[in-house]
């Protein structure tokens, strides 16, 4: 459910002077082809590339054919929904002379172990992750060992933990390991053959997947619904602190198409085109990718309905002495509430002459120009929604009156 896998990487490191082949074998699977390993070199194996089948999980075997020492690292690489991830890593082994007086005389005997502390929570999944690590002395007597403990960036986080194994006798560390969260690595140092175990538990957390989408807005099977109606729902989690992202299905086919992901509020205006009936649907997706899938709803959009006819002229229908100036407006707008585009046309009294005076969206206007005095002149208002239907005014006359009269006055003479 939570999308989350784990892969192995291991490098083999030849700490020899000496060419050394080896043989690389994972628990239940069949040995890999041998191969050579120069000295100061390492080979890389891969629990993927290596072929392994979805879901591996067991214990890695390394057979050599002479004595060369070698150092093993080993890398957990984890990949969920935030992408590839480094987990923990071991890191190179300890210089000798930096060991502390009173602890392993030589350490002939290297073992590492990628370990994650007690109730450290990985990511946003909720699982809790438990480490028991266990140590076996298999010589036939007592073995001197030191354990050291490491951050995933390869700093010393405690340790180390002195340790003499009896023969034959198992040894378990918890308590010692780091008690903070985070990710880290053991290695394991000894004076004699030791081998060990570092068991790995987890306990996933019970999560509950999101509420069922309900409570539609616009109702399921609603009609007349405007076509700029916002979707509503009601969502949520029933795990608190959980985070909810919605997929908004939406269209004109059952089932409908997908028609915006990772929404995250509970309402969304989508485009709406009118006499449509309309299918949605809501999936929730919580943050640990479980998800709840909503029954389909649907509603039929209303048809579009054309602009009101223009009406209420100023100047009035049949206005007279009108200015020569005037400015003009009319009653307008549209029953669905759509935007109105206005195109105002006139001319003197015949049609022939008739021009465009205004283009807008407001239903007023002063002309950029004047008109003729003692002149009768017609006009009409075309409105036009934004659904491309079209309301053709009546038409409106008015005269102008006669404007302004200029006298001259002249001294008179009398012969």
């Amino acid at each position: 459910r939570n999308s989350e896998w784990w892969v192995s990487g291991i490098a083999v490191h030849n700490a020899g002077l000496d060419s050394v082949n080896v043989t690389a074998t994972y628990e239940g699977q069949s040995s890999l082809p041998a191969r050579s390993v120069s000295p100061n070199y390492a080979l890389a194996y891969d629990t993927v590339t290596d072929g392994l089948p979805e879901g591996y999980y067991g214990s890695f075997h390394l057979d050599r054919d002479n004595a060369q020492p070698l150092d093993v690292y080993v890398a957990l690489n984890r990949q969920g929904a935030e992408g590839d991830t480094s987990a923990a890593y071991t890191p190179l082994p300890m210089l000798n002379e930096s060991l502390v007086s009173g602890e392993a005389a030589f350490a002939n005997e290297y073992l590492y172990f990628s370990l994650v502390p007690v109730s450290a929570t990985l990511g946003a999944n909720s699982r809790l992750w438990n480490t028991t690590l266990a140590l076996e002395n298999v010589s036939a007597s007592s073995v001197n060992a030191c354990v050291y403990f490491y951050d995933q960036f390869g700093n010393q986080a405690s340790g180390p933990v002195l340790l003499t194994l009896a023969p034959r006798v198992s040894t378990v560390l918890s308590n010692t390991l780091p008690g903070q969260v985070g990710l880290y690595s053991a290695v394991v140092q000894a004076d004699g053959k030791v081998s060990g175990i570092a068991i790995l538990e987890h306990e996933q957390s019970t999560n509950n997947p999101p509420n069922t989408p309900a409570n539609p807005s616009p109702a399921n099977g609603a009609a007349g619904v405007s076509v700029s109606a916002a979707l509503g729902w009601s969502g949520g989690d029933p795990d608190a602190g959980d985070t909810v992202t919605y997929d908004v299905y939406l269209g004109a086919a059952n089932p409908p198409p997908l028609y915006q992901s990772g929404h995250t509020t509970t309402t969304f205006a989508p485009l709406l085109n009118p006499g449509v009936t309309y299918y949605w649907e809501i999936v929730a997706t919580d943050n640990h990718e479980a998800s709840t899938e909503g029954p389909v709803w649907s509603f039929t959009t209303a048809s579009n309905s054309a602009p009101n006819t223009p009406s209420n002229p100023s100047p009035s229908h049949q206005a007279t002495s009108v200015s020569l100036t005037p400015a003009f407006s009319w009653s307008g707008g549209d029953p669905d509430g759509d935007p109105v585009h206005y195109a105002v046309y006139g001319g003197e009294f015949s049609w022939v002459t008739s021009t465009l005076w205004h283009s807008g969206t407001v239903a007023s206007f002063t002309p950029g120009f004047s008109f003729k005095p003692n002149t009768k002149y017609i006009w009409s208002v075309h409105a036009n929604d934004n659904k491309g239907d079209v309301t053709v005014g009546p038409v409106w006359e008015f005269t102008t009156g006669a404007g302004y009269s200029h006298f001259v006055y002249l001294p008179a003479v009398v012969k």
